[in-house]
């Protein structure tokens, strides 16, 4: 038993090691992408009404054949 435990130490270790430095890394603020352009719209968007001149899709209305179906 303690042959396994001084074998995972090392290895425990590293994982956190390793844990630290990912959580670092994706709460650091991200940089100016290497690709972006100043001054051109994206072609994706991915937030409703997220363009200025578009506005966002109405809410679909409740449909009568799923109400019964339960």
């Amino acid at each position: 038993m303690i042959v396994t435990a001084v074998l995972l130490l090392p290895g425990l270790g590293v994982l956190l090691l390793l844990m630290s430095r990912v959580e670092d890394w994706l709460a650091a603020a991200p940089g100016a992408a290497r690709h972006a352009r100043s001054g051109r719209r994206r072609h994706l968007r991915l937030i409703r009404g997220g363009a200025s001149g578009t506005p966002a899709r109405p809410a679909a209305k409740p449909s009568t054949h799923r109400a019964h179906a339960a």
